[in-house]
């Protein structure tokens, strides 16, 4: 059996990309399960894919937060290779999720953009820009739990060095505008990184095909309208607000975790459009028909158009001749435009019935009903039918618990989708006191495409 630095004792490989494979390993000295991914050997990589994964385990240890896998650290292999040892997370991305399962129900898609969104916030707030949130890159526990992977090409926003004139980072099909037209990247360039994968879960597929050539997909991103999502719900105006082209009027990620926490009735943020300089010689125009947001301003007219082609044209050029990092051909696919008609039921088809229940939308409920009640009672009591509210005491009886508990973090959550009963452990740091630990069964309900909560192993329904 190979062994790294005397330590990690390799187990079985669990991926391969076109810069390097990732291996289960046992950590000998912690008697833990890591993933460690080997860099260099490989057809292919370089002395930049070497650099590459040692800046992900740089900016990795930059943030800590329970939404991001964490990096452990990096060794070097026999024969001259980097390993990057980093938190196992046993898992299916939201692509796999998408691809196999077909478009995410609106509640489920919630829980996860949130914990999405937290990752980003711990980011951000170190000082970190992604420059890769896309499907592939959220991995999704079995008990609903989410974390963001991949900073191989994230940067500290002050860090330039990785960033060269005419290189496109990222996935295409999520990039966003200003990015896709050769400016740098930032926080807000992450947000509609998130929006567009926002719209994928609940769509079913990629805002933008990548299946065509690069240049048509890159135009549409820096000319068109965003798409408007047909599935989102309650959550389209979140999905409207982070894919802006303006950067200036998307949603931080602070927004989103706020509106997700409030199950879509917090305010939605006010933005005002910035007027470009240029745009003021020109005649305000005619209100554009059927314009379903408010959120995006309205399309250049005039000559802004062909100056745009000829921005995409010369960001193109470079391209080829510095080279196009594009991550999906490192195996972190998102398919695209892969979810056709055949493949994924129809807007009309999911009106007319109601998804069945599945072990991950029910586990993904718990992790948001654990995160609603504890941020705003009055919200998680309307995941409660009618009569367990009732059951409950009312909203004062609730609260009169939930108001002493700081936080609630679910373990070894299992979802019975037959029995639509959900278990697990739960840890509740308290407001006051001493903290606890308990064992939980909650009994639910379907609700259009999500749950409701109809009693727990204290209060069964009859």
């Amino acid at each position: 059996m190979t062994t790294l630095a005397d330590r990690y004792e390799l187990l079985r490989e669990v991926g391969r990309g076109g810069a390097g494979v990732v291996w289960l390993a046992q950590d000998t000295l912690l008697g833990r399960q890591v993933a460690v991914k080997r860099i260099g050997l490989l057809p292919g990589a370089t002395e930049e894919d070497v650099d590459r994964v040692r800046r992900e385990a740089r900016v990795s240890a930059m943030v800590s937060d329970e939404h991001v896998v964490m990096v452990y650290d990096q060794v070097p292999g026999a024969a001259g290779e980097s390993w990057l040892v980093m938190e196992y997370v046993p898992s299916r991305n939201l692509a796999q999720i998408v691809r196999a399962d077909g478009p995410v129900p609106t509640e489920t898609a919630a829980g996860y953009l949130q914990q999405a969104a937290k990752a980003l916030t711990a980011a951000h707030r170190a000082g970190i820009v992604h420059r890769d949130v896309k499907p592939s890159n959220l991995l999704v526990r079995e008990d609903g739990l989410v974390k963001l992977s991949d900073f191989g090409v994230a940067r500290v926003e002050q860090d330039q060095t990785i960033t060269m004139t005419g290189t496109l980072v990222g996935s295409p099909s999520y990039l966003a505008p200003e990015v896709a037209s050769g400016s740098a990247a930032s926080p807000r360039s992450d947000m509609w990184s998130l929006g567009a994968t926002a719209f994928h879960a609940l769509e079913g597929h990629a805002p933008y095909a990548a299946d065509g050539p690069l240049v048509g997909t890159l135009y549409k991103i820096v000319n068109d309208e965003p798409p408007q999502p047909t599935r989102a719900g309650w959550l389209a105006p979140m999905v409207r607000g982070l894919m802006q082209r303006d950067p200036a009027a998307r949603w931080s990620a602070e927004q989103v975790v706020d509106f997700l926490g409030s199950r879509g009735r917090t305010a939605a943020p006010v933005v005002t459009p910035v007027v470009p300089l240029d745009a003021a010689p020109e005649p305000a125009p005619e209100p554009a028909p059927e314009r379903t947001a408010s959120f995006a301003p309205a399309r250049r007219r005039g000559g802004r158009l062909p100056l745009l082609l000829v921005g995409v044209g010369l960001v193109l050029l470079l391209a080829i001749v510095a080279g196009v990092v594009l991550l999906d051909r490192r195996g972190g696919g998102d398919g695209g435009s892969a979810a056709t008609a055949s493949s994924s039921p129809t807007p009309s088809a999911t009106a007319s019935s109601t998804p069945s229940p599945t072990a991950a939308t029910m586990a993904a409920f718990v992790q948001t009903y654990l995160t609603t009640v504890t941020s705003d009672a009055d919200e998680a009591f309307a995941m409660l039918t009618p009569a367990f509210q009732a059951t409950s005491g009312g909203i004062k009886g609730y609260e009169g618990f939930w108001g002493t508990v700081r936080d609630a973090t679910a373990s070894n959550v299992s979802a019975d989708p037959a029995k639509l009963t959900v278990s697990y452990d739960v840890a509740y740091r308290m407001r006051r006191g001493k903290d606890t630990t308990d064992s939980v069964t909650l009994y639910l309900v379907q609700d259009g495409d999500g749950y409701k909560i109809a009693g727990d192993d204290g209060n069964p329904p009859s």
